[in-house]
């Protein structure tokens, strides 16, 4: 590893995706290395408005690779 700059914007403000079946208000985040290495990795993410749990992440690792999506699946409370 070594140390770089990214780039974080947000983006539209809130934006309802589905997660489990139910549509969620979600802050939307894009993050990317700064300069010319924002085309080997930009990582898009998304964060539950109501209490900021991750809930979505789309990107990919560089020209020609496949998108890697992540999503909250389940919720476990923390009294289980």
């Amino acid at each position: 590893m070594k140390i770089t700059s990214f780039t974080v914007k947000r983006l539209k403000k809130p934006e309802v995706i589905k997660i489990m079946g139910q549509d969620v208000p979600a802050v939307h985040i894009k993050i990317s290395l700064s300069g010319l290495l924002s085309m080997f990795w930009t990582g898009h993410y998304w964060f539950r408005q109501q209490d900021g749990v991750f809930v979505r992440y789309r990107g990919k690792s560089g020209p020609g690779k496949q998108v890697s999506v992540m999503e909250l699946t389940e919720e476990i409370s923390e009294t289980e």
